[in-house]
């Protein structure tokens, strides 16, 4: 058509895929659900932590409960996202999951000398005063963590995994006097990376299932076309 005639263009049709729910997607708000589920997971860890140690790995079923939880709170902050491809919600829900992982495994590392306390003060038949208590505690860091540095080099949350998925077991001093005890974890050795390896598969299944409703619709072969075509 002449521009010069005088007629009125007609304006080329909007994609299809720009509709009024298209055109209303923030899709900030996937970062928005990634920032609050890291921010659920810090605190969420230490309660894992604690429970992760129940005997028979009962203590799993708290992971599954934290990664749903989880999970839901992400998709109901992501909502207004949706949809998103599906590589971001992957990422996004496996980066809670691992650090949900990684920091109960630093809980964990943390909790060592108290744990290594509760043995020592089962063999005393005395009561000690806070002092007493604080310097005992602190002499039983240093030797651990001594310990890890140099039999489960590089030491810190790296030796804490070495040791308890080899050995789990470590003589440590009672500090009031000259003696040593056999102080051990109760997951040790296989029990140990089995839990620990389920427990990561579990917050990863989990918050995946809450948060991948927020993927486009997924495409349903009916096989009409073929029966059309043949």
């Amino acid at each position: 058509m002449d521009p010069d005639d005088g007629s009125e263009s007609i304006p080329p049709a909007e994609p299809a895929e720009r509709t009024g729910i298209e055109a209303s997607r923030k899709p900030w708000r996937l970062w928005l659900a990634l920032i609050v589920g890291v921010a659920l997971a810090l605190p969420t860890s230490w309660v894992l932590a604690m429970l992760a140690m129940l005997p028979r790995l009962l203590g799993l079923f708290f992971f599954l409960v934290a990664g749903l939880l989880i999970g839901a709170v992400m998709y109901r902050i992501g909502l207004p996202a949706a949809p998103v491809p599906r590589a971001r919600l992957y990422v996004a829900g496996l980066a809670v999951a691992l650090v949900l992982w990684l920091a109960g495994l630093m809980v964990e590392y943390q909790a060592l000398p108290r744990l290594a306390f509760g043995a020592v003060r089962g063999t005393m038949k005395f009561s000690i005063g806070p002092e007493r208590k604080e310097h005992i505690q602190n002499t039983l860091r240093s030797h651990i963590e001594a310990r890890l540095d140099k039999d489960y080099p590089p030491g810190g949350l790296i030796g804490y995994v070495r040791w308890v998925a080899t050995n789990g077991r470590m003589r440590v001093p009672r500090v009031i006097d000259n003696t040593t005890i056999l102080f051990e974890l109760s997951q040790r050795r296989g029990w140990w990376i089995v839990r620990a390896g389920l427990s990561l598969v579990f917050l990863a299944g989990t918050i995946l299932s809450q948060v991948s409703a927020l993927g486009p619709p997924r495409r349903v072969e009916t096989g009409e076309e073929d029966e059309e075509t043949s």
